[in-house]
């Protein structure tokens, strides 16, 4: 009987305890709650995409084909269904823009140059958060003549599209990959002028 009556105040004395530490919690408001799940989600989808970007490079970096071009930076217009390749690329926010000088690159230039923009594809905190996107550069890489890669690339806002199964993202450039391009094929002095012109402002 009396290890019966200990039991009983034992198992009161737990209940009391839980009960203090249920009470001791702080409620949070539902905005709260769902800003914090909201955070989880876009932490795995950072996660995921990063993932991703990552197997891509492995596959990029045995593309045989790579071809530059310098693009018309403004009249950006909705892409039409039966675009022109050889005389339009297609850019960000369903936008195409008009080729005015295209270059193929050697099996050298094509090292230099996917070295250096898978190790930008692939980093981890590469994020770019659009501010403007007047793109004088583009890029079209094949591999086994299907083209896996087409991106424009804005040297005023550093950024550079990237497409993700579902949707695209725009990633940041860097000086090393500005470099790279205007190396290989130099900007018209035409175009920069124009630009100048237009925004008053030189990168």
């Amino acid at each position: 009987m009396k290890t019966i009556i200990i039991t009983i105040i034992f198992l009161i004395n737990t209940l009391l305890l839980a009960s203090d530490i249920d009470s001791s919690k702080e409620v949070k408001h539902v905005d709260e709650e769902i800003y914090e799940i909201e955070g989880d989600f876009y932490e795995k989808i950072r996660q995921i995409e990063h993932e991703y970007r990552k197997d891509f490079t492995k596959i990029l970096l045995g593309a045989d084909k790579v071809e530059i071009f310098i693009v018309k930076f403004d009249e950006l217009k909705t892409i039409n269904n039966n675009i022109d390749e050889e005389k339009f690329m297609k850019t960000l926010s369903n936008k195409q823009t008009e080729i005015l000088q295209k270059k193929i690159l050697s099996k050298d230039e094509i090292n230099l140059v996917l070295t250096t923009l898978s190790k930008q594809i692939k980093s981890p905190e590469n994020e770019n958060h659009i501010d403007c996107h007047y793109p004088i550069h583009g890029m079209k890489i094949h591999k086994q003549d299907v083209l896996i890669f087409e991106s424009t690339f804005c040297w005023f806002c550093s950024n550079f599209d990237f497409k993700y199964p579902i949707g695209n993202g725009t990633l940041q450039t860097t000086e090393e990959m500005e470099r790279i391009f205007k190396k290989l094929l130099p900007i018209p002095q035409s175009e920069i002028d124009r630009f100048n012109k237009q925004f008053k402002k030189k990168k």
